[in-house]
């Protein structure tokens, strides 16, 4: 039997009680004091580890408005949130998890984005759902709702884009905090591998890295999916 991921988590209409419409009237906001993780310093596969990374941002940012210090989630002080979460992927009880939902094991899936995604709501879920936050990820993101959403909930989310047209990375993850909708239609993003605008240069200090990845700006269109010209892809945080 195939096992579609799709046919599993994403209805054919996205649940929309998570996603704003109704656009602000300021053109130009971002979430401040949303700490940027860089992924070149993770234990677990550093250079492919953009979700894991960019869904840490918004849960270290959750737990910073609680009061809260990642202990909480049953993070050791010593370890990264970001290769705590990996933790968790790796962990046999979410490998059970996918087995009883996907068929397959993480390993047989790891490079698609979609079960990725899915995994990266799961993990966050189980972790956040107790201090009062939850993510729901969706399919069905249009430029103006991740606008009205994040002005909303000034909470992140975790973008889905594809970055082969300025940089040698193709599918990428990013933490949105913001956007800027003078002229062309950008995202403000925390990027956890650095400036896509610079190619990602090689050789740099973890400094340099966060310098060049905190609040970019990069335009909608490396968030637009191909399939369809007007929707993005999205991991949205919000409070329960």
């Amino acid at each position: 039997m195939r096992f579609s991921l799709f046919d599993a988590f994403i209805k054919e209409e996205t649940p929309t009680e998570f996603i704003m419409d109704k656009l602000p009237k300021i053109e130009v906001y971002r979430i401040p004091e949303v700490e940027h993780f860089s992924q070149r310093d993770n234990v677990y596969d550093p250079y492919i580890n953009c979700f894991p990374t960019s869904t840490s941002m918004g849960i270290n940012y959750c737990l910073e408005i609680k009061g809260l210090d990642k202990t909480v989630i049953g993070c050791d002080p010593k370890v990264q949130i970001e290769d705590y979460v990996n933790q968790i992927m790796i962990d046999s009880s979410t490998t059970k998890w996918m087995k009883s939902n996907f068929g397959r094991s993480w390993w047989g899936w790891r490079y698609r984005r979609q079960t990725i995604a899915i995994v990266n709501e799961y993990i966050f879920n189980l972790l956040m759902n107790r201090h009062g936050y939850k993510a729901n990820f969706t399919t069905q993101l249009s430029y103006d709702q991740y606008c009205a959403t994040i002005f909303k909930t000034k909470l992140p989310i975790i973008m889905s884009g594809n970055f082969s047209s300025v940089s040698r990375i193709k599918g990428h993850i990013c933490c949105g905090v913001g956007f800027n909708r003078i002229g062309l239609e950008e995202l403000i993003v925390h990027d956890p591998y650095g400036s896509a605008l610079k190619s990602y240069p090689k050789g740099q200090s973890l400094e340099e890295n966060s310098e060049d990845g905190t609040y970019v700006q990069y335009s909608k269109k490396f968030f637009i999916k191909s399939k369809n010209p007007e929707l993005m892809w999205g991991l949205i945080i919000s409070k329960q």
